[in-house]
């Protein structure tokens, strides 16, 4: 099962807070137990490395800033 909107943001939310800034670490942070354990996953795994960044492209490509 995809990961939703919510659980996406908070994926990428809690690893900044952590100190990871770039999606880069996703596909290792996905599998941590803290960070499952804060998205609600249980036992599946958080978002992979490209699906945040996709998701992360979509939100900011999509933004006017500044217009």
């Amino acid at each position: 099962m995809a990961p939703s909107v919510i659980q996406m943001v908070r994926q990428r939310v809690y690893q900044i807070a952590a100190g990871y800034e770039d999606c880069n670490d996703a596909d290792f942070l996905r599998v941590d137990a803290a960070l499952r354990l804060a998205l609600g996953k249980d036992h599946r795994f958080g978002a992979s490395q490209s699906m945040v960044s996709r998701f992360e492209n979509d939100i900011l490509g999509n933004a006017n800033f500044g217009e």
